[in-house]
């Protein structure tokens, strides 16, 4: 089963009871929840930005989404 939680780059995710915190060092803290498991997909909040929807698309790579556009902005890889 692949998690979204972990290392990504310099960044890292944890998840729990489907709460979701991004560390990112530089930034203030991205929290949210997640909204499916399967895939796993999470709605997070960065505060000095806007609220993005990350999808696990393979156990590497995250594909990032801004919401109110109709693209995929991001994708983070392990």
């Amino acid at each position: 089963m692949m998690s979204i939680a972990g290392t990504w780059g310099q960044s890292e995710i944890t998840v729990e009871d489907m709460q979701v915190t991004i560390t990112m060092g530089t930034r203030p803290n991205g929290r949210g929840v997640v909204i499916c498991s399967d895939p796993d997909v999470i709605r997070v909040n960065f505060p000095d930005d806007r609220v993005y929807i990350g999808t696990l698309i393979n156990q590497n790579q995250i594909q990032w989404a801004g919401i109110g556009t109709l693209y995929a902005n991001n994708v983070w890889t392990r």
